[in-house]
């Protein structure tokens, strides 16, 4: 009776281990596959943050640049556009420097999209120096000069990208609108310089150089219309407040008061070069401060998505 006890429980052992095992095992894989992908996650906020930030001043430190080379070429008697220029090439410089530095560690922490994007960056920068030498000797109009300065920041918006690819979820449609937003706020920048040229140039502005400024405009305020709708509603606010605020009603006057005056022939004087600068400068701070923001909420939502893998 013992022997045949122990023989029904040895079955009832051997009939509950297939199960068993199986179940630990499909456990054991799904664990990893969460955990693998948590730390992708973490891996891509956090890769970013140290890739990311420095090509983002980087970018900034070239549209600087472009104001202070287009001021250049339309005044290349003004000393004081002179200096300015030269600072921003040092501030440019200084960034620059630091994405070299970065890029003998970045084959470890960026993936191959990643770094063959950041590696663009870097390439289109060795155009700085015959750039910075032909606007020395005022060899380009400023409008020439505006664009080649344009094509030098349109790689890191690529580098960008390549981060949203690696996002899960919803994040990826959240990234991908604050790309456009920050790609809106370079044509901002571009259209900022390109008042600075028509504004300063002696004369009045060719049709190419009018549209230059009304076609960075337009770019600007599209993607702002279309984008900051696409945001989440939390998000939204501090768009709303922005353009609900004052600064934002002055350089939609400014703009107003450029389109309104009907072309080339006119435009100068619609275009109040103490109050336009004052205004660009504000609205482009305000919303390279919004974009850091949310740039960082994000990334705080990615942190928050990879933890509730782990513990889903």
């Amino acid at each position: 009776m013992r022997l045949r006890s122990s023989s029904i429980r040895a079955k009832i052992i051997a009939l509950l281990l297939v199960p068993i095992v199986a179940l630990t095992a499909l456990w054991a894989y799904a664990t990893l596959a969460t955990t693998g992908d948590v730390w992708s996650q973490l891996e891509v906020s956090s890769t970013y943050k140290e890739f990311g930030t420095p090509v983002d001043q980087y970018a900034y430190a070239l549209q600087n640049e472009r104001r202070a080379a287009v001021q250049r070429l339309a005044d290349p008697g003004s000393r004081s556009a002179r200096d300015a220029f030269e600072h921003a090439q040092g501030v440019t410089d200084r960034g620059l420097a630091a994405l070299r530095q970065k890029k003998d560690g970045s084959n470890g922490r960026l993936d191959a999209a990643q770094r063959g994007r950041y590696l663009q960056i870097l390439a289109a920068a060795d155009q700085l120096v015959p750039l910075r030498a032909q606007i020395g000797r005022s060899a380009l109009n400023w409008e020439f000069a505006l664009g080649q300065y344009s094509d030098l920041v349109k790689p890191t918006f690529g580098f960008r990208s390549a981060f949203v690819a690696r996002q899960s979820g919803q994040l990826p449609r959240q990234g991908t609108i604050l790309i456009e937003l920050a790609r809106a706020r370079e044509y901002l920048s571009q259209e900022d310089a390109a008042m600075e040229g028509l504004r300063t140039a002696p004369g009045k502005p060719t049709a190419e150089q009018y549209q230059v400024a009304l076609d960075a405009l337009h770019n600007q305020q599209a993607l702002f219309t279309v984008y900051v709708a696409e945001l989440e509603p939390v998000d939204q606010a501090d768009y709303i407040a922005l353009r609900g605020g004052e600064a934002w009603a002055a350089l939609a006057r400014a703009e107003a008061d450029f389109v309104g005056a009907g072309g080339p022939d006119r435009v100068v004087q619609a275009i109040n070069g103490d109050a336009w600068r004052e205004t660009a400068d504000r609205a482009l701070g305000d919303l390279a401060a919004i974009n850091t923001r949310l740039a960082g909420t994000i990334g705080d939502r990615e942190r928050s998505y990879a933890i509730g893998l782990l513990w889903r």
